[in-house]
């Protein structure tokens, strides 16, 4: 028997290229199938995965992509017999690392998709903390190390100089603080930075429609997990 996941994501650039991939490689034994962002009704036509979302469904998350999966689970999805419901999104230093107000918060989700559905489910959140590019600094070898192979060691060094050993042991707890619904401090504006500031001949830019995409298909799950223990690993 065949297990039925449908997930939803935020709409942006990096997991709209890169997500359908990495979860072949987390599972490839499992039915993924992408139910936000999408450019139609899921009715019928589940082969037909659009890449790219409508423009108002790019970058949603937080508690707008919640509201969005709540609305479609109802709407379209009551009858339908996937095993699990997952949600993926950027976490962006929610809870404080608090972890009770994260399972409450858990519990919480889980008890509205089921009255989404009018029945019970399966529901599971898959946090990339604070950004997914926690996932490619704990990969960096498939990651950053292939996609900018010239600059993977000076960048690294910067970095390694920049933020710490903790950085590297667990780059999940970066962010700092809650600043207006967000984290205090970047990691993609701060591996952006970092890439700007290496010393080169050429200019590079670090890029979540190309290079991030790129690289959340090439990464690998069991390396990211043996560094991202607290919110990928348990998952």
């Amino acid at each position: 028997m065949v297990i039925k996941i449908g997930y939803f994501m935020t709409g942006g650039y990096t997991e709209m290229g890169g997500m359908p991939p990495f979860l072949e490689k987390i599972n490839p034994h499992v039915r993924w199938q992408r139910c936000f962002p999408t450019k139609m009704k899921p009715k019928g036509k589940f082969s037909r995965n659009e890449s790219a979302p409508r423009v108002e469904q790019r970058g949603i998350t937080g508690k707008s992509l919640v509201e969005n999966m709540l609305s479609r689970l109802q709407k379209y999805y009551r009858s339908h017999d996937y095993d699990y419901f997952l949600l993926i999104d950027d976490l962006d230093c929610r809870f404080n690392g608090d972890g009770d107000q994260y399972e409450s918060w858990k519990l919480e989700l889980s008890d509205q998709v089921n009255k989404a559905l009018e029945r019970e489910t399966n529901t599971e959140v898959l946090f990339a903390s604070p950004e997914i590019e926690a996932w490619f600094v704990a990969d960096w070898e498939n990651s950053f190390g292939k996609e900018y192979r010239t600059l993977s060691h000076p960048l690294k060094s910067k970095l390694k100089i920049e933020q710490g050993k903790n950085f590297w042991n667990s780059p999940e707890s970066y962010g700092g603080a809650l600043v207006n619904g967000s984290c205090e401090f970047k990691l993609s504006e701060t591996i952006q930075r970092a890439l700007s500031e290496t010393p080169n001949n050429q200019t590079c830019r670090y890029s979540k429609r190309t290079n991030g995409a790129a690289m959340l298909g090439r990464i690998e799950p069991g390396h990211v997990a043996h560094v991202c223990r607290l919110y990928f690993a348990p998952v």
